[in-house]
């Protein structure tokens, strides 16, 4: 015989696999593809814009001579609108995180830290 609650803990570990395996594929699916790099003030929200974007420029502007240095501006950026808007609250807050954070992990296999 089965408990009772037996089958619904069991369904409850399916949904939380299938969850997490959906969210597996749309964070696959929003990888930068090799040799395509998005225009970084697109994605930065007008609410933490006037804070990020001249460390975005910067990068942007630096990194043909010197990765690191862009890399070291983006991660700066990262974790400033991490101290701005910790819980994602504001418009687009959460996607520029997701977006800089591929972007940092992209940049980090390729640039020597």
């Amino acid at each position: 015989m089965e408990m009772p609650g037996a089958s619904t803990s069991s369904a409850a570990v399916v949904v939380a696999s299938r969850r997490r395996d959906a969210l597996a594929r749309t964070l696959a699916s929003r990888r930068l593809p090799a040799g395509v790099s998005a225009e970084a003030g697109e994605r930065v929200p007008g609410a933490v814009a006037p804070e990020v974007m001249p460390f975005i420029r910067a990068a942007d502007e630096i990194e043909p001579r010197n990765p690191r240095v862009a890399f070291l501006c983006r991660k700066y950026a990262f974790k400033k609108v991490q101290r701005m808007d910790p819980a994602s609250i504001q418009r687009g807050v959460r996607q520029f995180k997701t977006y800089m954070s591929i972007k940092l992990d992209q940049v980090s296999m390729h640039v020597e830290l």
